[in-house]
């Protein structure tokens, strides 16, 4: 099975063309703003947007005559999209912020202990220009910029890896990702049929985004009192709390929560729906009426958000840990066979089927570079810590994350590691813990975002060297582009600002956040529950190598929805089940045919809402913000 998906691999074609740098240079320069806008505004990010790029660049090439090839198209929807990278720059106007904040006063964090190095003293009068271009900023700007280019060079070392065991090795099947390769394929091929299904579907996605989405833009932008859908949920936390205190449950309102239900296998949707009822129910109700936590975190009248983070942060961030440990490594260790298929080319001289070692380089260098970095920043924290972390846990962060999206279709973060560790060695300075907030630390690497890419490269036949030159070319523009944009969004007002409501509501939180980790209360960490975590999971882990009834993705869903919240996981039931109640209706194979079409539909149709909702929104502050 390897050496089928090893040889499709190297007969590939290649979709590297001007077509596509410009297309990606275009895509950024108009989609840039309106993620950093809304990322200051709602304190989120628009959904859809390569499959909105997508969609305007092969309506342009068929108006022009010349279609785009399956590799070209291929490449705009892995990268027009997925290189938003404006957080670098929001991210330094949020640590200037944070000198001035009371929170961080609040924390007896004065701005002696704050480093020039995480943003530039009040002194240098930065604050009041709102302006980047200063020597004062050189520094802080010049160490994320790097290590993004750094670790973007790592992951892909790391995207080589997984490609190689769980693409190549396990064959697994990336449910999200194939949805995503059928969509780019219908998109080019203009299958009239599947084309009318891809646009029906479209339209009911744009219907309920701009119900939930654009609405709430323009309402927003034009001061409108109206009715709003709530987002990300509707929340019936007060309707349960009087039964089960501290439990959560609500429904999410966004489309795509439910579409991802409507291809994943059922079993897989209800054991991540079972993880999470477990964790966000029962769990959560058990620990506020038991007292079963690190420290007091639930009160009467709380939401699901604040729930959520609480709960987390004083219940569930170790156990959590610990399960994800067990479930992204114990599979392997219970099938050695595995990592002997992954590994045991190594010494082949068949370059078709080695996996050559060279490759791992970058992952190497990157966490060498980190690891140094991090010693000339904070020289009173143990070298052999960090050193430790950066080289080992991007590697466990890869399997983990990669094999729960393979078999589920869902994304996995590990929480506050770094904070963790930080924690964990005793560290009593301040410098280590600003480390972690300007991204120096390269325990942030994972394969997770390249081995989706390169899925989906196989899945459309498009060759693994075009896709990373692509990225090396487009990288820089994109840069640019997010550094211009911040700059100029930031000269209209200030940020935070009524122009800018997001950053108010998000930033204060962020900020306790990192004043809470800095100030380092006493009892949060204890390993003993990281280890409670790993047994449990590992329990579970090995039961379908001992009964063979129970499947080898059930573990991993269970894993999964114990990081999903509660809404989401039951949006996905309800997917799940209207599948079901679809397929037969309509029979099984006809269901398959066209399953992948109408989330891809839905996808798209709620990208462009909300896309449209935003630059509706940015163009009505913008004429706000005019002296007349």
């Amino acid at each position: 099975m390897a050496s089928k998906y090893v040889s499709k691999f190297s007969e590939l074609g290649s979709g590297l063309t001007w077509r596509v740098i410009l297309a990606i240079a275009y895509t950024a320069f108009v989609f840039i703003p309106t993620e950093i806008y809304l990322s200051l505004a709602t304190g989120t990010s628009p959904t859809g947007v390569p499959w909105f790029a997508l969609l305007l660049m092969t309506q342009i090439a068929i108006m022009t005559g010349s279609r785009l090839t399956k590799q070209e198209s291929t490449l705009i929807y892995s990268f027009a999209g997925g290189l938003f990278i404006g957080p670098i720059f929001i991210n330094r106007i949020f640590s200037l912020w944070f000198r001035t904040s009371y929170i961080t006063a609040a924390f007896g964090l004065v701005e002696e202990m704050i480093p020039s190095w995480f943003a530039p003293p009040l002194a240098t009068g930065v604050w009041e220009s709102r302006t980047f271009l200063s020597p004062s900023w050189t520094i802080p700007v010049l160490i994320p910029v790097t290590m993004t280019v750094v670790l973007g060079l790592g992951s892909i070392s790391l995207g080589l890896f997984a490609k190689k065991i769980f693409i190549e090795v396990e064959n697994l099947p990336f449910p999200v990702e194939k949805m995503q390769a059928e969509g780019i394929l219908v998109l080019v091929e203009q299958s009239q049929r599947k084309m009318e299904v891809m646009s029906m579907a479209a339209v009911v996605g744009s219907i309920v985004g701009f119900v939930v989405y654009t609405l709430r833009f323009i309402a927003t932008a034009l001061e409108l009192s109206i009715p709003l859908v709530p987002i990300p949920w509707i929340d019936y936390n007060l309707s349960i709390e009087k039964i089960f205190p501290g439990a959560s449950f609500g429904i999410a309102t966004d489309i795509f929560s439910y579409a991802v239900g409507f291809i994943l296998p059922f079993y897989v949707v209800a054991s991540t729906f079972a993880g999470s009822f477990a964790v966000y129910f029962i769990g959560n109700w058990l620990s506020a009426t038991k007292g079963l936590s690190l420290g007091p975190w639930w009160t009467p009248g709380m939401d699901i958000a604040t729930i959520l983070q609480r709960s987390i942060m004083y219940v569930w961030a170790l156990p959590i840990l610990g399960i994800a440990l067990a479930a992204g490594i114990i599979p392997l260790l219970a099938q050695p066979r595995i990592l002997r298929q992954a590994f045991g080319s190594f010494g082949s001289k068949k370059p078709s089927s080695a996996f050559p070692m060279l490759t791992l380089l970058p992952y190497l260098g990157a966490s060498l570079f980190s690891t140094i970095l991090i010693y000339v920043l904070a020289p009173d924290f143990p070298i052999a810590v960090a050193g430790l972390m950066n080289m080992g846990f991007p590697l466990v962060l890869t399997l983990i994350s990669v094999r729960i999206r393979a078999v589920t279709g869902q994304a996995f973060s590990p929480g506050n590691v770094n904070e963790l560790v930080v924690y964990a060695s005793g560290y009593s300075g301040t410098n280590a813990w600003f480390t972690i907030h300007n991204n120096s630390w390269a325990s942030q690497m994972s394969g997770f975002t390249w081995s989706s890419r390169f899925f989906v490269a196989k899945e459309t036949e498009t060759s693994i060297r075009s896709l990373i030159g692509t990225f090396l070319i487009t990288l820089p523009i994109v840069i640019g582009i997010s550094f211009i944009f911040t700059q100029l969004f930031w000269s209209l007002a200030k940020i935070p600002s009524e122009l800018f409501p997001g950053a108010n509501i998000f930033w204060p939180i962020q900020a306790t956040y990192i004043g809470l980790w800095t100030s380092r209360p006493p009892g949060l960490f204890n390993p003993t529950l990281i280890l409670a975590g790993f047994a449990v999971m590992t329990l579970i882990s090995i039961l379908p190598v001992f009964v063979s009834a129970i499947p080898t993705g059930l573990p991993i869903a269970i894993a999964a929805g114990a990081t999903l919240n509660m809404p989401s996981a039951f949006a996905m039931l309800i997917g799940s089940i209207a599948a079901a109640l679809t397929s037969r209706i309509y029979g099984e194979k006809r269901f398959n045919e066209y399953k992948l079409i109408i989330v891809a539909g839905l996808g798209m149709g709620q990208g462009i809402a909300v896309v449209i909702g935003v630059c509706i929104a940015l163009v009505a502050g913008s004429m706000w913000v005019l002296p007349y």
